[in-house]
């Protein structure tokens, strides 16, 4: 049986010919592997950067009602805060993973030429196609060569 392993780690960066440049960051470290998926190299090259908060917000603490957690009340932001919002506060990793996914997704769309985007999937499977020919390929390629090769050597 042959192996699709090459095939399948093979890819492309889908961002090379976009307009914009996306990262996805994250504060809570437990987070990290549950993102891993939407995250982009990290690089930055240029001039301008533009910082979006994604989640978590107040219409979504609403929406999908996380569990709350008492307001830290030694936080030097504290008064302001309880002024805002009241004693309690949300946590970020309370969202359902899904939730967050479909969310970070959404808000990476937005700056994601499509038409490019598909381009780009398009070539990474045709790359993968190539490797598993390869792949399928290889062993009568090393039999061919092994011949020539002791043709070569009169063995």
């Amino acid at each position: 049986m042959r192996s699709r392993v090459p095939a399948a780690f093979y890819a492309i960066d889908k961002w090379y010919n976009q307009e914009h440049y996306v990262e996805v960051w994250v504060e809570k470290e437990a987070l990290e592997d549950v993102l891993a998926a939407t995250a982009c190299r990290p690089l930055f090259v240029g001039d301008k950067v533009h910082i979006r908060r994604i989640a978590l917000n107040m219409p979504q603490v609403q929406r999908y009602n996380p569990p709350p957690n008492p307001a830290k009340t030694t936080d030097s932001r504290f008064a302001d805060y309880q002024k805002k919002f009241g004693d309690e506060s949300w946590e970020l990793d309370a969202l359902d993973p899904t939730v967050l996914v479909d969310l970070i997704n959404r808000a990476v769309r937005a700056f994601c030429d499509a038409d490019k985007w598909r381009e780009a999937e398009d070539r990474e499977r045709k790359g993968r196609r190539t490797l598993d020919s390869i792949v399928t390929h290889f062993p009568k390629v090393v039999e061919v060569l092994r011949k020539e090769n002791q043709t070569r050597s009169g063995v």
